[in-house]
């Protein structure tokens, strides 16, 4: 929205003056309401895949450790260790 509007290399105070005397269309109240709720169950899906993310990389490591100390083994078919 503001990347259309020209404004004179002024500064940033004469920048704000400039966007104050100007009007912009807003989405209505409804409509932002919507935007918003809508924007906050985007976070909660984003929080539950970090969760779940982090829990994975955990778990990897964890892995990666025990493979690295002989605790954990990895058996291959016989087609594999061909």
């Amino acid at each position: 929205m503001l990347a259309a509007v020209e404004l004179p290399s002024l500064g940033y105070s004469r920048h704000m003056r400039e966007l104050r005397l100007r009007e912009f269309s807003t989405p209505s109240r409804q409509e932002q309401a919507r935007i918003a709720e809508l924007l906050s169950t985007w976070d909660g899906v984003v929080e539950r895949e970090e969760a779940q993310l982090t829990g994975l990389c955990k778990e990897k490591a964890a892995l990666m450790q025990q493979l690295l100390t002989g605790k954990r083994r990895v058996r291959l078919s016989e087609c594999e260790a061909a």
